[in-house]
């Protein structure tokens, strides 16, 4: 069987020097701790981790708090850092390449549909896809093709923690396609007039008693802009259309615990390093 221990630490040392009977019940005490089991993980007395202070918090209490100066230091090791940059670059590259392509493939069994108008319906989806996503008119700001959008969107998510797209629909010019992909930043998602978090608004996102969200609140201004500093009006744009039930808004960050809602930059981990 193997032998269990306890080390006299220097606490067990002065509570044994004035009080030898007390000593005795705290020796006794962590004997059975011992014996019980644990993890040295857990240990307030061992030298390498007595002053590694933790906190209790839930997943938003751990972000909200650090994400705007981690959101910075990320911007400024990417703009400086060679190696930064070039993970960042790299993981984009892999994970979008040139982007989602359409493969339509029709469920002709279901549809009771021949061959021929399957494949017919599948070019013709294909060939409309292609006139919306290859053309910057799918760019609310008509600078990006879809593809440019879905390269732009995850590095901001690896950038800032998070990116988030509005999805609008309105008509312009001869365009026949009223879909349209407006990228926000995340410092510009926060809630309004600064108010607190609550149960039911986290770091601009109302949700709902089910922490599902209902809407997000964007400031109208990035709040670093050079431009209109001290602007602090919002919009209010509901997750989901009302008729419709599409979603408005696609909030776009990687969910590592429950309740989590925000996220943190990809480097986080190294910038101290």
């Amino acid at each position: 069987m193997k032998k269990i221990e306890v080390r006299q630490n220097m606490v067990d040392r002065v509570v044994g020097y004035f009080d030898p009977v007390r000593a005795r019940e705290r020796y006794k005490a962590r004997l059975s701790m011992a014996i019980a089991g644990g993890y040295a993980g857990a240990s307030t007395t061992r030298r390498s981790l007595s002053a590694w202070i933790t906190g209790n918090r839930d997943a938003d209490g751990d972000i909200t708090l650090d994400q705007g100066r981690l959101r910075q230091r990320s911007r400024d090791l990417i703009r400086n850092a060679p190696i930064a940059t070039g993970a960042i670059g790299l993981v984009v590259t892999n994970t979008v390449g040139t982007g989602l392509k359409l493969q339509a493939r029709i469920d002709r069994d279901f549809l009771r549909m021949d061959d021929d108008r399957a494949e017919e319906w599948e070019s013709t989806a294909e060939r409309e896809w292609s006139l919306w996503a290859d053309s910057q008119e799918c760019d609310c700001a008509r600078t990006l093709t879809f593809a440019d959008l879905q390269s732009l969107a995850f590095r901001q998510t690896l950038e800032n923690g998070d990116a988030f797209a509005i999805l609008p629909r309105f008509k312009r010019g001869n365009n026949p396609y009223l879909l349209k992909v407006q990228l926000v930043e995340g410092d510009r998602v926060t809630n309004k007039d600064r108010v607190p978090n609550t149960a039911t608004l986290a770091n601009g996102i109302v949700k709902d008693p089910c922490g599902a969200p209902v809407a997000y609140q964007i400031q109208r201004q990035h709040p670093g802009s050079i431009v209109s500093r001290g602007s602090t009006e919002w919009d209010e744009i509901k997750a989901y259309n009302d008729k419709t039930g599409l979603r408005n808004v696609l909030h776009l960050y990687p969910v590592l615990r429950t309740g989590q809602s925000r996220g943190v930059p990809y480097l986080a981990p190294v910038i101290e390093a």
